[in-house]
């Protein structure tokens, strides 16, 4: 393709864009977007830290080594109050811990998500002062302030790394936070708009994408082979007897 027909063609969508959309709506379908993606990183930049670490395998799954001797595993459940606040001064993240920061990580996102729609629809009544509204709001961010301590609880990652996230779990939680109330001053037309293009996105990535994708290819060769060499001792078998 020359440079020409590109131009020609990026100013053809332009145009079809243009004459569809009002540009407040264009503006904010790219800002929702946009902080929903921020938001993405952040999420996976904590999930990720709090990861546990490829499990060895020993000779007894009960059992570790410690210089060469075995000494019995510590086998904590996620859901007690010692792993949630991490009271056995744990340095490295394990199964129970990270179990208890993925619950946090969600369980804050989703706290996140009421507190700014909640902050956003009572903006008035804040306003006013009312009494209701404030403890209502103060409430909700206080759900959130303990998830926060919860996962400042939990062990990190200690892997070596050319850059780490600074501030953690602060900075990515302070990202989602002002990402999603942005999000939620946007209008309903915006998030409709928005899922329908989502929508159409998911569903040419599930029925087109992914199967003319490299990996779709190499699993579809893959199966032809199977399927050549069942056929293959199938038809040796026959001949056999």
């Amino acid at each position: 393709m020359s440079g020409t027909n590109l131009s020609q063609r990026m100013f053809y969508n332009l145009g079809i864009m243009a004459a569809i959309f009002d540009l407040d709506q264009l503006i904010d379908m790219m800002s929702i977007g946009t902080l929903l993606a921020y938001t993405i990183v952040a999420i996976c930049v904590l999930i990720l830290r709090y990861r546990d670490p490829e499990p060895v395998v020993f000779d007894h799954p009960m059992m570790e080594r410690q210089n060469g001797v075995p000494k019995p595993e510590i086998i904590e459940t996620a859901g007690s109050l010692r792993t949630v606040f991490n009271l056995n001064m744990n340095k490295y993240p394990n199964k129970s811990t990270e179990t208890v920061a993925i619950w946090a990580i969600f369980a804050f996102i989703a706290t996140v998500i009421v507190f700014c729609i909640t902050l956003v629809q009572l903006e008035d009544s804040l306003g006013d002062g009312m009494a209701w509204a404030i403890i209502t709001v103060a409430v909700i961010g206080a759900v959130a302030l303990i998830i926060v301590f919860v996962l400042c609880r939990q062990p990190q990652s200690q892997a070596k790394l050319s850059f780490k996230v600074p501030c953690l779990p602060m900075l990515p939680c302070l990202s989602i936070l002002m990402n999603f109330y942005l999000m939620a001053k946007l209008d309903l037309h915006t998030w409709i708009r928005f899922g329908i293009w989502l929508f159409i996105g998911m569903l040419v990535y599930i029925f087109y994408s992914i199967p003319h994708s490299v990996e779709g290819i190499k699993d579809k060769m893959a199966k032809q082979e199977r399927t050549k060499h069942f056929n293959i001792n199938a038809t040796s078998e026959d001949i056999k007897l």
